[in-house]
């Protein structure tokens, strides 16, 4: 157990070395500024026009509706497919490194860099977003914790199972997590983002004019589910889906790539 965890210390300092100087994080980084950049120019935008926006919709756009699925994406990919497209694997699995170890600092350095990155957009909606009290603020903070950390999982099953997981990865995205997220019938208590913006926006008015509850306003009169209940719900599937691409990764992938 004690070498499982010193490895998972040193992939997570060898991730965060290499994701720093990678394009993809200079790419991320570029992108979550503009998120930021159009946050802060919608609040003053809407109130100029004396309807300014609240908290939980401009958290809404900036958070779940694609930033955070869409990093979760590329550093689970980062951290599971990438290994076997540039060798990496190879040389890790051939040093004494306990195989489970390498697959959770990876997981766990993913979640970390999507969490902070997610987080500026977060902290600078809740900022622009008018009188919320902080405790508004931490519960979005653990929302996006448990969903990057549920995304990510997610992802790193697809690309433990596929060749094209970004094909695979944006298509979830844009159709699964967004479309299918909008079908009638309580189709998007199937989604994360259903949960995670169910444990967010619980209580908190959409915008700074109305009453409606975000999770109630973005998911129609249905809703029900307490940010307990979501916190439950995230933390399981992401043990399912943490178990499922762990196997996959040391069994099958570990066994491609030798």
């Amino acid at each position: 157990m004690s070498q499982m965890f010193q490895t998972a210390g040193l992939m997570t300092v060898h991730f965060f070395r290499d994701v720093i100087r990678s394009r993809k994080t200079l790419f991320l980084g570029l992108l979550t500024l503009i998120v930021v950049g159009i946050t802060i120019l919608t609040h003053y935008a809407m109130a100029n026009q004396g309807v300014p926006p609240g908290y939980g919709a401009l958290m809404y756009a900036g958070c779940f509706s694609f930033l955070l699925p869409f990093t979760a994406l590329f550093y689970a990919i980062a951290a599971i497919s990438d290994e076997f497209e540039t060798g990496t694997a190879v040389y890790l699995f051939s040093r004494p490194l306990q195989r489970h170890g390498i697959f959770i600092g990876r997981w766990l350095s993913a979640v970390l860099t999507v969490f902070v990155l997610v987080s500026v957009v977060n902290i600078t909606a809740w900022i622009s977003g008018g009188d919320v009290g902080f405790s508004f603020l931490l519960r979005g903070e653990a929302a996006i914790f448990l969903g990057a950390a549920a995304y990510v999982s997610l992802f790193a099953v697809i690309s433990s199972i596929t060749h094209r997981p970004l094909a695979v990865g944006l298509l979830v995205i844009f159709f699964w997590e967004s479309v299918v997220a909008q079908i009638p019938f309580d189709i998007h208590v199937l989604t994360i983002k259903y949960h995670a913006v169910s444990m967010a926006g619980s209580g908190l008015p959409l915008g700074a004019e109305t009453s409606v509850p975000l999770a109630q306003g973005m998911f129609g009169e249905l809703f029900q589910e307490s940010p307990h209940v979501a916190a439950v719900v995230l933390s399981g599937l992401t043990l399912i889906f943490t178990t499922v691409s762990a196997f996959r990764y040391v069994r099958t992938q570990a066994h491609r790539g030798e």
